[in-house]
């Protein structure tokens, strides 16, 4: 009995059909598109819960190169992790984060895209437009750090308060690695900054960080008097405190950052087509090929003797 049970069910695994292969996505596929894409996730202070924002990288030039390498982290750790919202205006239709502080953490100079300044990039400034809400953009340029300011400061010299002329830069140029993303229409980053990425999900989290209440003039008590004289002047010590107007109270930061590249396609799996199997035989006969004295007698003879 045990060899028929095995020969049926033997008989039975080969005439079950085949089942497809199928295949399992990785946490870090992106999307249908396949394109690659930068996740930031961000914290609010005094605020419970994790806000991701997930960014498609748009474009192949050297600031969207810049862009993924600080969401990547180079080989000697400069990344966005860590890097603060520094700037929230809703009303202008965006938030910046002033990026990071320093490009490199080793010895032989910086890893990232374009090297120690923004000047490489200055010239992917002036393409696609900060039109809508969601544009991500690396900011690689400031108006107001081009070129060199000439003023006057008054001095005593020889006993006498004279005019003298006064040279220098009004800020440090960005660095390269500040970002903005728009919650609106934002135009007056055309001019300063080169888009490299599109917001895919967490808007709503990207706009309630551009909610937050933030540092104003009046706040400070520096909306007149000296600090008004001295934005008037070209005075660099007020252009930096200016810096911190729109500032958000409560510390916002990249808690983590990664790049979230693109899975592998799927391979097309080839099924071959199974040859049919051949008709089982009767069970009758089956048997008799296992236990010979279970065959069914086919004469007379054959009868009689069994009778006998």
């Amino acid at each position: 009995k045990g060899c028929v049970v095995a020969t049926a069910a033997a008989l039975a695994l080969l005439l079950s059909p085949a089942s497809p292969a199928t295949a399992s996505p990785t946490d870090e596929a992106v999307s249908s598109t396949g394109d690659a894409a930068c996740v930031l996730d961000m914290s609010i202070e005094k605020q419970p819960g994790k806000r991701s924002v997930r960014v498609r990288l748009l474009g192949e030039g050297l600031a969207r190169q810049r862009f993924a390498a600080l969401c990547k982290g180079t080989a000697d750790g400069v990344s966005y992790r860590r890097a603060a919202i520094t700037t929230v205006l809703p009303a202008e239709g965006y938030i910046s984060s002033a990026g990071v502080k320093s490009l490199s953490y080793g010895s032989g100079g910086t890893l990232l895209p374009g090297g120690d300044t923004a000047g490489s990039m200055r010239a992917e400034v002036g393409g696609a437009k900060h039109d809508r809400a969601g544009l991500v953009s690396l900011i690689v340029k400031d108006l107001e750090a081009d070129g060199q300011d000439v003023t006057e400061e008054l001095q005593f010299v020889s006993g006498k308060l004279t005019a003298v002329e006064k040279r220098g830069r009004r800020i440090a140029p960005p660095n390269g690695t500040g970002f903005n993303i728009t919650v609106g229409p934002a135009p007056s980053l055309d001019a300063t900054s080169v888009i490299v990425g599109e917001v895919v999900d967490g808007l709503d989290a990207v706009r309630e960080i551009s909610s937050l209440p933030a540092v104003k003039a009046n706040d400070s008590g520096l909306s007149g008097g000296l600090f008004a004289l001295g934005k008037g002047a070209g005075d660099p010590r007020a252009k930096l405190v200016e810096k911190s107007f729109n500032s958000p109270f409560q510390k916002v930061l990249v808690t983590k950052a990664r790049l979230a590249v693109p899975a592998p396609m799927p391979q097309p799996v080839e099924v071959k087509q199974e040859e049919e199997a051949p008709e089982a035989a009767p069970l009758a006969d089956v048997m008799a090929d296992v236990m010979p004295e279970a065959r069914k007698p086919e004469t007379g003879a054959e009868m009689g003797s069994i009778v006998r």
